[in-house]
């Protein structure tokens, strides 16, 4: 019985000794593009004209070979979120409000290529803080997300 262990353990070595060979050769997954691109992600925020503390914020997120883009804003003075599309591709936005650590409010949206800009207004309290994500329906495109807003 001792011949087919040694077998055994010497299949196994071989094995182990191969196994980084066919890592090497086999396509990695790194969460890109078709094109190998992740899309870029700019956000950001900047005090709003409504003054106590309020905060205007934006996310914008773009193809680097060809400019396309998608993206969002937050303006605080009149609660109001703005999406648009200047891409080929479909895109989720969500506009999450919180008090606190708790999601009060969740806004949701979707446009595809060639739809016209989207904006809604809001009615919430001040001192909220608003979270803009927005999201490419090809996941492995990345997506782009900014916490600074406040109402």
């Amino acid at each position: 019985m001792t011949v087919p262990k040694r077998r055994r353990t010497a299949w196994c070595l071989a094995a182990l000794a191969v196994m980084p060979l066919l890592g090497a050769a086999a396509p990695a997954v790194t969460g890109r593009a078709d094109d190998g691109d992740l899309w870029r992600c700019s956000h950001g925020s900047s005090p709003s004209s409504r003054g106590h503390g309020s905060r205007d914020s934006y996310v914008t997120h773009t193809d680097p070979d060809n400019g396309d883009a998608v993206g969002m804003n937050f303006t605080a003075s009149d609660q109001r979120i703005k999406q648009w599309n200047r891409s080929d591709d479909t895109a989720d936005y969500y506009g999450r409000f919180y008090s606190g650590n708790r999601v009060v409010l969740t806004w949701h949206w979707n446009l595809e290529q060639g739809m016209a800009d989207y904006t809604y207004r809001f009615d919430q309290p001040r001192g909220q803080k608003v979270q803009l994500d927005v999201t490419l329906w090809q996941p492995s495109k990345g997506g782009c997300v900014d916490n600074g807003g406040v109402t």
